[in-house]
């Protein structure tokens, strides 16, 4: 349940008349905070989803709600993108707005980078170390249903968190 307080889902929100957009599962990401900057760590090719035109809305409880940040109000850093796509590094930040940033915290934790950097660069796990998860929205067991709030249908998207054995690093 701890890991789940930081992951959430990525949307592509389209910019048209509410109740008439058709909203995408991009992918999935995890809250962090480096040095008092905050957003969300996710896959490069996830953060090349997001288009002008449109919102990234993300996860914050089980319940139906809607935050989306429009695209003008935050910022997509690419990290590291290897030359051959399917073996990576593949990875990008998504900073956030202040704004935004606490109302997420409502509900959600950002992982502190700042604090574990210097441990992990230095003595990075091996593999072998310690308990490993990864968790994600697969765009599979997205539903749609009735929305409890107002009249019309919603999508769901439902995350997952499991423990795996990473075969290389």
């Amino acid at each position: 349940n701890v890991v789940h307080s930081f992951s959430t889902g990525l949307i592509r929100i389209p910019d048209r008349h509410p109740g008439q957009e058709e909203i995408i599962l991009i992918g999935s990401g995890t809250y962090v905070s480096i040095y008092g900057v905050d957003g969300i760590l996710t896959a490069h090719h996830v953060a090349k989803e997001l288009d002008q035109g449109s919102s990234l809305g993300v996860f914050c409880v089980p319940q139906e709600h809607r935050i989306d940040v429009p695209l003008n109000c935050i910022e997509v850093i690419e990290i590291a993108r290897g030359v051959v796509e399917s073996e990576g590094p593949d990875l990008s930040f998504i900073r956030l707005p202040p704004a935004f940033v606490s109302e997420i915290k409502a509900y959600k934790l950002f992982f502190n980078l700042s604090r574990h950097r210097e441990k992990m660069l230095n003595n990075p796990l091996r593999r072998h170390d310690g308990v490993w998860f990864i968790c994600g929205v697969p765009d599979e067991l997205t539903t749609e249903e009735n929305s409890q709030r107002e009249p019309g249908r919603i999508k769901s998207f439902h995350s997952v968190c499991g423990m795996v054995a990473p075969n290389r690093e």
